[in-house]
C-alpha cells in the first residue's frame, strides 16, 4: 500500500514533464518557422531569430524553476574518480550510436532542410537551446521528480534506460532502428548526470554532440 501510494504521488510528475515539453516546443517556434520560410530576407531572419532565441531564454527560464523546486538525487555511489576518463567513454557511447548504419529518422531530415533554410537560427537552437531544455527536461526533471532516490544500480539502470527512451522517441520512431542513436545519446547523457548530479555535464556533453553533428552537415553541403 506504501508502494502504491508513493506511485500515485508520482503521477503529476508525468503532467509536469508534458507540461514543460509543450513550453520546449513553443520555445522552439520562430526559428522552426524561419526554417520554413526559403528564402527569407535578412531582416525576417534577424527578427524571427532574435524571437526564438528570447523564446527559449523565456521556457528554459520557466523549466529550469521547476526543475530548481526538487532536491538533488539521493544516489548510493559517489562521484566518478577520474572524471576526464568516465566523460572520454561517455563520448565513445555517443559516437557508437552515431556510428551504427541506421540511416536518417524524419526528424533529422527535418532538422537538416530546416537548417539549410535558418542556418545561424537553428544552430543556435541544436547546439544551445536544445542542450539546456532537453536535459533539464530529461534528465533533471525526469530524476528528480520519478526517481528522487537511487538505492541500487538496477534502480539506477531501469531510469537510464526509461529517460533514454522517452528522449529517443521524441526524436525518431521507437520502431524504427533511426532511433538507436538517439537511444545511445540518452543513455550517455543520463548515465552522466547522475554520476555528477550536476546538469552542467550532460548539458555539455548535448552540447558538443550538436556542434559536432552541425559542423559536419555544414561541411557536407559546402
Amino acid at each position: 500500500m506504501a508502494r502504491l501510494k508513493r506511485v500515485l504521488k508520482r503521477w503529476p510528475g508525468i503532467f509536469a514533464l508534458l507540461w514543460f515539453t509543450i513550453v520546449y516546443s513553443f520555445g522552439q517556434a520562430p526559428i522552426v518557422v524561419l526554417g520554413m520560410i526559403k528564402q527569407p530576407s535578412l531582416t525576417v531572419q534577424i527578427i524571427l531569430t532574435i524571437v526564438g532565441v528570447l523564446t527559449l531564454a523565456i521556457a528554459a527560464w520557466f523549466i529550469w524553476q521547476y526543475y530548481q523546486k526538487w532536491p538533488p538525487v539521493k544516489r548510493y555511489f559517489s562521484k566518478p574518480q577520474h572524471p576526464v576518463i568516465f566523460m572520454v567513454i561517455m563520448v565513445a557511447i555517443v559516437a557508437v550510436g552515431q556510428a551504427i548504419p541506421t540511416g536518417t529518422s524524419d526528424n533529422q531530415a527535418t532538422l537538416e532542410q530546416l537548417m539549410r533554410n535558418a542556418p545561424v537560427g537553428m544552430t543556435l537552437m541544436a547546439v544551445v537551446g536544445a542542450p539546456i531544455c532537453e536535459e533539464l527536461l530529461f534528465r533533471g526533471i525526469f530524476f528528480r521528480r520519478f526517481l528522487p532516490t537511487i538505492s541500487s544500480w538496477q534502480t539506477g539502470v531501469i531510469g537510464i534506460l526509461i529517460s533514454a527512451l522517452i528522449f529517443g522517441s521524441l526524436h525518431a520512431s521507437l520502431f524504427s532502428l533511426t532511433v538507436i542513436p538517439y537511444i545511445a545519446m540518452g543513455i550517455a547523457f543520463a548515465m552522466t548526470y547522475l554520476a555528477f548530479d550536476d546538469l552542467r555535464y550532460d548539458i555539455g556533453l548535448h552540447m558538443l554532440n550538436n556542434l559536432i553533428a552541425a559542423v559536419t552537415f555544414f561541411m557536407s553541403i559546402h
